[in-house]
């Protein structure tokens, strides 16, 4: 329709692909690309419970069929401690600080954006929600993260 995600980097991609997920009220996805050293994985999950929890499976077999490091982002439209996060909990490592509120971006006051990481180890440099700056209706978050060794993929099937 009128929305979808993207992926904006300075570096090109040397592989792009989509994948659909589960929503009954409109269509979600998962753009996955991949970068030399990386891939970059971006979404927006449904609001409907059941259709989260699906998608993190999905994605979870996604993400165990890749080789490299892997970034997640996106809006997952899950609090902290729901049972849709406990799943991405399982396989990945949130990156972003959940106790930063980046939603709804006129009055924050929950965490349903998350920069997470998978197949790899990660640390977490800088984290920030750009508070102010009300161009959505969720705020702007940002990760420096520096990836280590990659360790072995908690994502296997």
């Amino acid at each position: 329709g009128k929305y979808g995600i993207g992926i904006l980097s300075k570096k090109p991609a040397k592989s792009v692909k989509f994948h659909r997920l589960p929503c009954r009220r409109e269509p979600r996805g998962l753009l996955v690309v991949e970068f030399d050293k990386y891939y970059f994985l971006a979404t927006h999950l449904s609001l409907v419970r059941p259709d989260q929890r699906e998608s993190a499976k999905i994605i979870k077999d996604i993400v165990a069929g890749l080789n490299k490091p892997v970034f997640l982002a996106g809006d997952m439209n899950a609090q902290p401690h729901s049972p849709t996060m406990e799943i991405f909990k399982e396989y990945m490592t949130v990156l972003t600080d959940e106790t930063k509120f980046p939603f709804p971006a006129v009055d924050p006051r929950g965490c349903i954006d998350y920069v997470m990481g998978a197949n790899g180890s990660f640390k977490v440099k800088k984290n920030h929600v750009f508070y102010g700056d009300i161009s959505s209706d969720h705020l702007p978050i940002y990760v420096d993260v520096k990836i280590s060794k990659p360790k072995k993929n908690k994502a296997k099937k």
